[in-house]
Order: structure tokens, then sequence, then C-alpha cells
């Protein structure tokens, strides 16, 4: 990868090399920087693909506060009661709320002691009104309101955590395009510092949003393919159910 300084005077060829202070390296050090985020922002963006992933928690009578099985447990999306007589069917939707908003289900705010376990319809179980999530250092727990009279398993459903924010520089066949995009982006927002009259203004426009224009749709196509070509709303599949 090019220096800040080789960017810069990148950036101030493809404007056509005009004087120093048209526009300032300060100016084009800010496009940079501007652009470095926006770049960045897009990758984090396709890496937040979308999947629908589950896991299982298993409950007994004994204990009302556990740890998720899953490690990349992001964001908890629907909690369903697993009827064992029909795993393969949506069960039913058990409330989901957030620790500190415990104390608002059901308007109660001694959820521990006044409120009563719901019973499923379809077997006669004693399932929970609600379950809280929240976070123990790194690892996601849940607590289960009220506490549980007998054994349960529920089905949660959840966004994946996207892990750590991706950069430019991990992808190699990113990198061979990245230095002319950004070169060309940090021009595209400092051609009106140059103080062109109007037909060198527009000869330079032209030129340097087409190939920003180029190099962009490069980009996109690397970072729709890379990351996840199929964005749409899915569900793992599972043998017998989907």
């Amino acid at each position: 990868m090019p220096s800040i300084t080789e960017l810069i005077n990148s950036a101030r060829v493809y404007l056509g090399n005009p004087a120093a202070d048209k526009p300032t390296d300060e100016a084009i050090l800010n496009a940079l920087f501007g652009r470095i985020t926006h770049y960045q922002n897009w990758l984090k963006l396709s890496n937040q693909n979308w999947l629908v992933k589950e896991t299982q928690l298993d409950v007994d009578a004994l204990n009302y506060e556990y740890t998720l099985s899953a490690i990349d447990f992001g964001r908890p999306l629907k909690v369903e009661y697993l009827n064992p007589h029909y795993p393969y069917t949506n069960g039913q939707e058990i409330e989901m709320v957030l620790l500190q908003d415990a104390n608002l289900v059901e308007g109660n705010s001694q959820w521990y002691s006044s409120i009563r376990n719901t019973i499923d319809e379809s077997d006669g179980a004693y399932i929970a009104r609600a379950i809280a999530f929240y976070n123990l250092g790194a690892t996601p727990q849940v607590r289960i309101i009220p506490r549980p009279l007998q054994q349960a398993t529920y089905r949660i459903m959840y966004e994946p955590s996207s892990g750590e924010l991706p950069t430019l520089l991990q992808d190699p066949e990113l990198c061979r395009n990245y230095h002319d995009m950004l070169a060309m982006a940090a021009a595209k927002l400092c051609l009106p510092h140059c103080k062109y009259d109007a037909n060198t203004y527009n000869q330079f426009k032209e030129s340097i949003w087409s190939g920003l224009a180029d190099h962009e749709r490069t980009f996109d196509q690397f970072r729709r393919q890379a990351k996840h070509p199929d964005t749409r709303l899915r569900r793992p599949f599972i043998p017998g159910r989907n």
C-alpha cells in the first residue's frame, strides 16, 4: 500500500497538479480520512450478512439463569417454545426483553414472585412468560421469567455478531484497486478547491467521476461476492423442517 504522502500526490495528479494551496495537503488528507471511513463502513455493512441462526436452550426447574452456547450470538430475533412432541413446528412465541426491562414484563416489578408461568396450549407444559437477555462480560446470558417450574426447551433465533471491523488491507484483491480508488475519491471531494474555470472544471470532473465509478463498481462487486453473495434473510437448512 502507498504511504499517505503518495496518496496525496496521486490525488494531486488526478486534479491536474494544482497550486499547493488549491487544495492544501490538509484538505486532501481530510478527504482521504473521510473516504477511508466511508469504505470501511461499506465493508462493515456488507459483513452484516443478515443470516438468521438458531440455538437451543434447555432449562430445568433448578436454575433460572443460563449461558448461551452460541459463541457468535449477536442480537436475539425470536424465541419459541420447542414442543418435544412436534419439534419441527413453530412453537409458542416467548416475549424477549433486555435484563434491565425485566420488571416491565406484564407490568410486574416483582417478577420472581408474582408472575405466573404460561401454559402451552399444545401440550399443557409450563413455559416462560419472557426471556431476558444480557451480557456477562463478553458472554451472552439469559434469565428465564419467571423461574421455571419444569424442564423446557426453547429455540432462540438470532443474528450472528459481525466480529472485528474489516479493513481494506485484509483483502489482497481489493488492495490492487484501493490506491487509485481512494486517491480519486479524495480528488473528487477536493476538485472545487482548485478554483478552475468552468471548462477545465468540467473536464476534470468527467475524468475523475468516470474513473471513480469504474473503481467503485469493482469494489462493490468484490464486496458482494466475497462477503455474502446472498443477502436475503434466511434460516440455516435443517432436514425435516425447511
